[in-house]
């Protein structure tokens, strides 16, 4: 739930958002990274409830500078010393990310926003810069310190017309310290051919799939992860908008994905390509603008949802 009031000066703008989760999820018991079969996990239960508070500030018509407060309330059933068994014999503790029983996160962010593109649903022109970073503390009254820093960067080159474009879109991000499990990049958060999590809530436990032959056993959550996406689209309509559609494209795409921790990037036991945690992604499909929000058909997301 979420709700976002300009300022009558129309420079100035607040916003709120309220997170409500309780769920389960996996955590691998057994085997190498990334084998999620069913006998190799279990699960575990928390819930959320939280609130965030933010302002902007529009600097110019382009460009908006962004602020925001955090508060939740984590409740998490956690196994006692949770391990995962190698498949080489030994047995490793596993990190849920999580303080067990009742926790607190409390954070403060910041963000900035430059968008030159003219229509921001379906670009065929201009550019747009996001970052933000966010702190949480112990200082603050939280159960963690740590961390965030993302940022995205995507350019598109008008062709014929303006009803094709080339586009590029390049996106990371770094997470420092004791960021909890939510907070952290997911496999599903940079491979488009994976269910996105809902509300940080992972819905899937299907392992990437191996298409460049580089490490099979890629991380499941990492701290430094990224996109660089090469996209052609193509004008389907535009439309008046008395039916409430806007318009839609066709698009294809494909681009590399990556996610590691960073002790995997200091040590490792193979050849430099085969240990490297990245890989490739391709996508194609339809976006349609509407009143009620963007609705994308595409080959990734239904490859996603059926594994």
């Amino acid at each position: 739930m979420a709700a976002n009031r300009p300022s009558p000066s129309a420079r100035w703008g607040a916003s709120w958002a309220m997170t409500l989760v309780r769920g389960s999820e996996p955590y691998q018991i057994r085997g190498p990274d990334g084998d999620a079969r069913p006998m190799n996990l279990e699960a575990f239960r928390y819930r959320r409830f939280g609130v965030r508070a933010g302002a902007t500030y529009n600097v110019s018509a382009l460009t908006r500078l962004s602020t925001s407060l955090r508060a939740e309330l984590l409740d998490a059933s956690l196994p006692i010393a949770p391990t995962r068994q190698l498949s080489d014999g030994p047995a490793i503790a596993v990190d849920l990310h999580l303080d067990p029983g009742a926790s607190r996160v409390v954070t403060a962010g910041f963000g900035f926003d430059r968008d030159t593109r003219p229509d921001p649903v379906l670009p065929h022109a201009g550019s747009r810069v996001v970052a933000s970073v966010e702190l949480g503390s112990t200082l603050l009254g939280g159960s963690y310190d740590f961390a965030t820093i993302f940022g995205a960067y995507e350019h598109y080159w008008p062709l014929r017309s303006e009803k094709h474009a080339l586009g590029i879109k390049l996106a990371g991000g770094v997470v420092v310290g004791d960021a909890p499990r939510f907070d952290r990049i997911h496999v599903a958060d940079v491979d488009r051919m994976l269910t996105p999590r809902a509300v940080g809530l992972v819905l899937s436990t299907a392992a990437p799939l191996a298409i460049l032959g580089t490490r099979d056993d890629k991380p499941t959550y990492g701290d430094l992860g990224g996109t660089a996406t090469l996209e052609y689209a193509v004008r389907l309509f535009r439309g008046t908008g008395e039916r409430r559609v806007y318009g839609g494209d066709v698009f294809f795409g494909t681009g590399l994905w990556g996610l590691a921790e960073a002790r995997d990037l200091r040590a490792r036991d193979t050849g430099f390509y085969a240990s490297l945690p990245i890989d490739l992604y391709l996508d194609a499909g339809v976006r349609i603008d509407t009143d009620i929000g963007t609705f994308e058909i595409t080959i990734a997301n239904a490859l996603g949802r059926v594994r």
